[in-house]
């Protein structure tokens, strides 16, 4: 999976996701980076969250989940390693019982290089180099990086074989490591919850709605079930995520009030270097135990459509536990799991292709939402849950860690926005699928998840033949196509004809059309931007928003 990204004037380019009962809490506190720590009821009185344009709130929502027979013993032991300077070899053993270990460093600096140059088993043996041969992952992040074993097969790695693991990892500069033991009594996984935190701007959408999704979706998988969960209230300004404020994104999630969990990082529009991406993660593993960082969570669209969230959802997740594409969109590549099939050529089989019910197939699948059993023991073996020690007994509590300094709370806003209304998923025979190619119309509906080469979500896009305008034309002013899909078309044929009269023309009447959704509003703007950026200043100067915070974004990124 690689990312891209740009911070400022900084091109990154980068080789890299029982429950309980839900009760709504209130609480003061939030505003800004960090906050006070939530905490937690079992009153189910729901209460009515406060808003803040400028950072999170202490508004939670948490679930209790801490039945059966109480731990005795710990199933995920957190064990420093210290600070060096630029480079260090940290070892740590896998003792009986050990499902997976889970390596983390982060740099005082976010914009500081950091990777992981080797893992090595217990036997001498390298098990993944700087790079994973198989899809061409690298080990690097900005400000933190993650990885994991299990991760890969290899003859020490299912099971995971017992004695020193080795984890190699240079930095920029100085860096602090920390290698979290997945265990349990026996060496077989006895289950475990996911705890969630949600961070959703301006209350775009009911914490209600959101709930349905991650029930859906976390209900069971991979043996896990949904925890508790959180909600927190974040600015406006995470309506829409680019590459110019995705670290501040991460940076809110500090307020998280435990770990391990699965940061959640909502918003209506993934523009620049991201665009095309119903969601993605931060790492493959991200880094689930250090809330706050540049690998802490994973960034969602909300479509409003309960199919496609749940793909969404438990794709990204399974990124962030430690999980690859099956198959990437370049032709031989995949991940390196020796039960999961690879597609000989993914853009032309597609539904043909035998890992395609896989839910880490690229554009997230058939729906089906397969896991291999080697993928689960991937997400069983990391640090993103609290599991159970031992069979019948209640799982681990969290391992605390609390948010920074109060801040204030600040004032409530609501956000009435025309993409909440966006019809839900059409059927495979939909109309806007007329007059396209399989392979374009699969690309349009998908994942849009940033992979291996090509570059970028349009290259893909096109090389997958869409390269027709007019049909592009006629699923972008598709009034039944969803609105993330017609963003796509939207952004393409901009793509295809940077230089036409004719679609500059038409992409400012779509910004301009206060019936259309924002997010396509708003697509249309940053289009033209990209092609035409004399033409975006001119349209932003005339169109009106309407009110409507995400077209407002894309007016004064038009005007800069």
């Amino acid at each position: 999976m690689t990312r891209l990204l740009a911070h400022s004037s900084l091109l990154l380019v980068v080789t890299a996701a029982c429950g309980g009962q839900v009760v709504f809490v209130e609480e003061d506190g939030g505003g800004g980076s960090g906050g006070a720590a939530p905490s937690t009821t079992s009153s189910t009185k729901a209460t009515t969250t406060a808003t803040s344009t400028t950072g999170s709130t202490g508004q939670t929502t948490g679930s209790s989940s801490s039945t059966g027979i109480q731990p005795s013993g710990e199933n995920l032991v957190e064990l420093p390693q210290g600070t060096v300077m630029q480079s260090g070899s940290f070892t740590v053993q896998a003792e009986p019982g050990t499902l997976g270990l889970s390596f983390v460093a982060t740099t005082p600096n976010p914009f500081a290089q950091v990777s992981v140059t080797r893992q090595g088993a217990p036997s001498g043996a390298t098990v993944i180099g700087a790079v994973v041969p198989s899809n061409g992952y690298e080990y690097w992040w900005f400000g933190a990086i993650a990885q994991s074993t299990p991760q890969v097969s290899h003859p020490e790695t299912f099971p995971l074989a017992q004695g020193p693991w080795t984890f190699d990892a240079e930095a920029d500069g100085s860096m602090t490591a920390t290698i979290y033991r997945r265990q349990t009594n026996d060496g077989a996984f006895h289950g475990g919850v996911l705890d969630v935190n949600v961070f959703i701007p301006a209350d775009f959408v009911s914490q209600e709605a959101v709930l349905a999704e991650l029930q859906s979706a976390y209900s069971e998988w991979a043996g896990i079930t949904l925890g508790d969960v959180r909600f927190f209230t974040v600015g406006s300004q995470y309506l829409t995520v680019d590459e110019n404020n995705i670290f501040d994104y991460t940076a809110e999630t500090a307020i998280a009030p435990s770990r391990p969990s699965l940061n959640l990082m909502l918003t209506i529009s993934i523009e620049g270097q991201f665009s095309g991406a119903a969601g993605f993660s931060l790492g493959a593993p991200g880094a689930p135990t250090n809330p706050g960082s540049t690998m802490a969570g994973v960034v969602w669209m909300w479509i409003g459509d309960g199919f496609f969230d749940t793909i969404i959802l438990r794709h990204e997740a399974g990124h962030f536990a430690g999980l690859f594409h099956t198959s990437e969109f370049e032709a031989g590549l995949g991940d390196a799991l020796s039960d999961t099939p690879m597609c000989d050529d993914v853009m032309a089989s597609f539904e043909s292709c035998p890992d395609f019910d896989n839910i880490m197939f690229p554009t997230g699948g058939s729906g089906a939402q397969v896991f291999s059993p080697l993928q689960e023991k991937v997400i069983q073996g990391s640090s993103i849950y609290r599991g159970s020690f031992a069979s019948g007994e209640a799982p681990m509590p969290p391992l605390i860690t609390f948010g920074g300094a109060d801040q204030d709370q600040g004032a409530g806003e609501h956000v009435d926005l025309a993409w909440t209304d966006m019809p839900s998923l059409p059927p495979a025979d939909a109309e806007w699928r007329d007059g396209l190619p399989r392979e374009v119309a699969v690309q349009l509906a998908g994942l849009g998840c940033p992979t291996g080469a090509p570059g970028d979500y349009y290259e893909t896009l096109a090389a997958a033949g869409a390269t027709d305008v007019a049909a592009l034309f006629d699923v972008a002013s598709a009034p039944n196509a969803p609105a993330y899909v017609r963003r796509r078309a939207l952004g393409m044929i901009a793509r295809l004809s940077p230089d036409s009269a004719d679609v500059q023309s038409y992409l400012v009447s779509v910004a301009a059309d206060m019936n259309e959704p924002s997010v396509l509003r708003a697509g249309a703007l940053r289009s033209l931007r990209e092609i035409a950026p004399a033409s975006a200043r001119d349209a932003a100067s005339v169109v009106d928003a309407g009110g409507d915070l995400v077209v407002e974004q894309a007016i004064e990124a038009a005007r800069r």
